[in-house]
């Protein structure tokens, strides 16, 4: 009870904190069954990927500093691709933040670098976490899926319902030297079915 004097105020500054995070914690869930529920459609517009990824670096560096977490971006793309500017936002900004809750384990560090290939551009997320076993790498994308204490399992599986959407790709691999690494392949004119269904994995 908050109100029992026995309790003293770090005690209450805790329990206050966690409560908070609960709530904020339940309010993403919600925000998020929302997302699964609703498919609107895609509001596109010229986008350049590195000028995305430099905002959400920015905006991550904060977090990145309270997980005691390095976090680098080397931009190396210079086309302009046709994006839901929000969405694809939001897809990076859950994969950034899962890089660097992974690298928080072991005070880690998380690198972002993007290219521009013939046939997409490329945008690659490594950390240097615990990594993601062969043999659970195909569950990650599916929906309420976790490991994390007060996750929803449900930030993986939306960013790649929003790269599909947009005629992407996205994979997950090991980083050489450990960790974990995940590839994001954008088309240059994307060409998903903004109508059509992306498929969710299989449970």
């Amino acid at each position: 009870r908050m109100d029992d004097p026995d309790i003293g105020r770090e005690e209450i500054r805790e329990r206050t904190d966690r409560m908070i995070e609960e709530t904020v914690r339940v309010e993403r869930l919600i925000e998020h069954l929302l997302e699964v529920s609703r498919r609107d459609e895609l509001h596109r517009s010229q986008e350049r990927i590195d000028t995305i990824l430099s905002g959400i670096v920015g905006r991550m560096e904060g977090t990145a500093q309270k997980l005691a977490c390095q976090i680098a971006f080397e931009p190396g793309s210079t086309r302009r691709l046709f994006l839901d500017r929000v969405r694809i936002e939001r897809a990076l900004h859950n994969l950034v933040r899962n890089a660097l809750e992974a690298a928080a384990e072991g005070a880690g560090h998380v690198w972002i670098t993007t290219r521009d290939d013939p046939h997409s551009t490329v945008i690659v997320i490594d950390d240097d976490g615990p990594g993601i076993r062969p043999e659970d790498r195909s569950r990650v994308f599916v929906i309420y899926t976790t490991g994390k204490r007060g996750g929803t399992g449900l930030g993986l599986p939306l960013a790649r319902e929003d790269i599909l959407r947009h005629g992407g790709e996205i994979e997950v691999l090991s980083r050489p030297g450990g960790g974990a690494r995940f590839v994001v392949y954008l088309p240059p004119e994307s060409s998903s079915s903004d109508g059509g269904e992306a498929p969710w994995p299989a449970s």
